[in-house]
């Protein structure tokens, strides 16, 4: 990692800080546009809301009335400031991100309008969701590109299902050089990890208490599972949790493929960079990206699987 990350501020100091040099003053000028909407639309609402106070006799239909119009109004702001900032971001990272995944090797960044990565079959065949049906995914920022040979896929989501909402997080889609002809979930032993949504095979304890503790494992093929979680693998998938939490799981299936989830406790906001409230020399946030992505492919060197 420390080679790697020199490699980083290298760039950053050579490349990135003068790039982004050219969005601080479009930044300062949005800001600027946004603090003066606020204080024109807050008094005005202020205004309209007195107004309806004396307008309206019945105490119930005004609270009813003003309640709703509340919701309204305090929201419609926020709504419009969101799509300004998610705007100005994406700008920004059209023109900083080939800079930033230099040192990653090939890799390239994909807005959210543009193709999808993990598609709605990935999940799917995957068994990450027990409800297939009416899918409604809502990607943010994805990435693609080799790291050992291997292809991944980064593709920061909102999965629901109707009105539910099942994942919220990062889909990592590997395809390894393993061949599988069983199907093999590793689930978290926690409430956010669906314990075998699908019923994928017979559940199996293995040999480490530590890790049955920690999750569970159901597979089509326990030979292959065993074969697949060997201790020393049962050992690097527990320290993933030190890096990325408890909220881990792993699906493997398909001959090659392997589908790590990381759901989030909070809404998306993982490789953010472009903040209109923070200066774009703000140092911080390109670290905390170096930090996310190779926290990301350190799945790959933890877990080996680059291994035949």
């Amino acid at each position: 990692m420390d080679e790697l990350y020199q490699k980083y501020i290298e760039i950053y100091h050579k490349e990135i800080v003068p790039s982004v040099k050219i969005f601080e003053n479009k930044r300062i000028k949005l800001k600027r546009q946004i603090d003066s909407f606020f204080k024109i639309i807050y008094p005005l609402e202020i205004i309209f809301y007195i107004f309806l106070c004396i307008k309206i006799p019945s105490f119930e239909c005004r609270w009813i009335v003003i309640f709703g119009l509340f919701l309204f109004f305090f929201s419609f702001p926020g709504i419009i400031v969101y799509f300004l900032q998610k705007n100005f971001e994406n700008k920004v990272k059209s023109f900083v991100m080939p800079l930033m995944l230099k040192p990653f090797g090939n890799f390239k960044w994909i807005n959210s309008k543009s193709e999808e990565l993990v598609t709605k079959e990935d999940i799917n065949k995957s068994g990450m969701l027990y409800r297939t049906n009416f899918i409604q995914k809502s990607d943010d920022d994805k990435f693609i590109g080799k790291y050992k040979d291997i292809q991944i896929k980064i593709c920061e989501t909102n999965i629901s299902a109707g009105k539910h909402n099942d994942f919220t997080g990062l889909l990592v889609l590997l395809e390894i050089p393993k061949n599988f002809s069983g199907h093999t979930l590793i689930c978290g032993n926690n409430p956010l990890c669906k314990q075998n949504p699908n019923n994928i095979g017979m559940k199996i304890n293995l040999e480490s208490i530590d890790f049955n503790d920690k999750f569970h494992v159901f597979s089509t093929d326990q030979v292959e599972a065993r074969y697949i979680i060997t201790p020393s693998f049962m050992e690097r998938f527990i320290n993933l949790t030190k890096i990325f939490g408890p909220y881990i799981c792993s699906y493997f299936y398909e001959n090659n493929k392997v589908l790590i989830t990381i759901q989030s406790l909070e809404v998306l906001d993982f490789f953010s960079i472009g903040n209109i409230k923070k200066t774009m020399a703000d140092k911080e946030q390109f670290i905390r990206f170096f930090n996310e992505f190779y926290a990301i492919l350190s799945i790959i060197d933890e877990l080996k699987l680059y291994c035949k």
